[in-house]
This record gives structure tokens, sequence and C-alpha cells, in this order.
């Protein structure tokens, strides 16, 4: 822990060749462990504050196009969902018309009970 720099982080997450995300959620991480050992007095100093800058593969990390549907797209999906003849049985198609609705997140939709809806 002794020899742990800002320097060798930053080589470290350099190396990695990564995406984006998945850098800097690693790096997330480990400041959050090198914090706490900071704070219970385990090392005198945190290597990693301060700014470590994430070098990202390009070929690993999808471009906005890639990550999120087309507005034409959303827009078929939302229509066929909304037009759809639910049975109960029909779950998944009802939480992603809840979804298409809302902002909610798939975990936070699936988490709804009957209380939750006015």
């Amino acid at each position: 822990m002794a020899d742990l720099s800002r320097d060798r982080i930053q080589n470290f997450f350099n190396g990695l060749g990564l995406a984006h995300e998945t850098a800097r959620k690693d790096l997330n991480h480990l400041r959050t462990c090198l914090r706490d050992a900071y704070n219970d007095g385990v090392i005198n100093r945190n290597p990693a504050s301060g700014t470590i800058r994430i070098v990202a593969d390009p070929q690993r990390t999808k471009s906005d196009d890639c990550k999120f549907m087309s507005v034409k797209d959303f827009r078929k999906v939302q229509t066929f969902l909304m037009n759809y003849d639910y049975r109960l049985s029909d779950v998944n198609r009802m939480v992603l018309m809840v979804i298409s609705q809302t902002t909610l997140r798939v975990g936070e939709a699936l988490a709804l009970r009957h209380d939750d809806i006015n």
C-alpha cells in the first residue's frame, strides 16, 4: 500500500483497455475502498483522491447510437404496447408498457405493488 500512488493508479487504468463506463465504475470501487481505508486509519493518504483521467478503449466503448433505441423505433414499440390486448399472463409486456410511459427503471417497475399506483 505504501507504494500506491495516483500515477500508479493512472497507469494501471490506462493499461486495462476497458470501456469507459466499466473503467469509471472500477475506479469508483477502488476510490471507495481507499477512502474507507484512509478513514479507518489503515493508510495515511488516499492516492485515488484527485483527478484520475480514464483512458478508454474506443473499440470497447459504445457510441450513443448503439446504446439507445432510435425515437422512430421507440414510437413503434410504444404504439404496439399501447394497443396490445393484455391478459394477466402478459406481465413482461405490461412492465414494458409502464416503462415506456414513465421514467421508471426496470427494477423499479418490477417492484411496483398495487398500493404504489393511484
